[in-house]
């Protein structure tokens, strides 16, 4: 007769014989009983935890258990340092078999920067420090300031602030304080030639600066007009002098 005993083995797969007893050739009486060990497969061990663990550890843990480590996946968290074990697959505590893959889940920090304060930096440099840190330039407007034209002068949101990456700051520049330069006209100096007493002047800017009119009104003709033009350094203004409507000069001004 045969009687079957069931064990783990991790050299034979389940339900194969793994070994005999009496040894297989030997002489034995009619009637013995031979007792055939049959495998269960691979024993079953206990899945470590591993929540909490850096994954360093967290693989010396599944070798030690007789596991292999299967997956090791990086993901942001705001709540776990990084390189900290956030989960497991399979769970703690669970029966599984030796030599099967523990895989987990461990964190790469926050997926948040903090915002580098930009101001008083010129747009461009700017632009390259949020891009050390994966954040992005968004719009840019200017505004009057007394401080230096082109440096910022406003961020929006502020330095400091946590910002998820490849968010967008806004950022307002300076083009400094508004100047004003007063123009002079004689327009005895455009009205030779004229018989009438009076003229119809017209002073405006061009269409590619602004349009913008200075001086619309019929006046004698040898009088002296005077009126302001405002802008900012750098800034560029060419406005034509009409008398009677026509052109008769063209003015180029360029803010100091």
């Amino acid at each position: 007769s045969f009687t079957p005993i069931f064990e783990a083995s991790t050299e034979y797969n389940k339900d194969i014989v793994s070994n005999v007893e009496p040894i297989p050739g030997s002489s034995v009486k009619r009637g013995t009983t031979i007792t055939l060990f049959v495998s269960t497969g691979p024993p079953l061990v206990a899945v470590p935890a591993l929540s909490g663990k850096t994954v360093e550890e967290a693989r010396r843990l599944i070798s030690e258990a007789g596991f292999l480590t299967g997956e090791e996946i990086g993901e942001h968290s705001d709540d776990v340092d990084s390189g900290i074990v956030i989960n497991q697959n399979p769970r703690a505590g669970l029966n599984a078999t030796a030599g099967q893959k523990i895989s987990f889940t461990y964190s790469l920090g926050s997926d948040k920067v903090q915002v580098p304060s930009v101001i008083g930096n010129t747009r461009d440099y700017a632009k390259r420090q949020l891009e050390n840190v994966d954040l992005l330039l968004g719009t840019v407007t200017e505004r009057e300031s007394s401080r230096e034209i082109g440096t910022v002068i406003e961020q929006d949101p502020a330095p400091s602030t946590s910002l998820a990456r490849r968010s967008r700051v806004n950022i307002v520049i300076s083009k400094g304080e508004q100047k004003t330069i007063k123009q002079i006209v004689n327009l005895a100096n455009y009205t030779v030639g004229i018989t009438t007493d009076t003229v119809a002047v017209l002073i405006s800017a061009t269409l590619e600066t602004g349009g913008a009119i200075y001086y619309d009104d019929v006046v004698q003709k040898d009088a002296v007009i005077d009126f302001d033009l405002f802008g900012y350094t750098g800034e560029k203004i060419v406005y034509e002098i009409r008398i009677n409507g026509q052109k008769k000069d063209q003015i180029n001004i360029t803010f100091p």
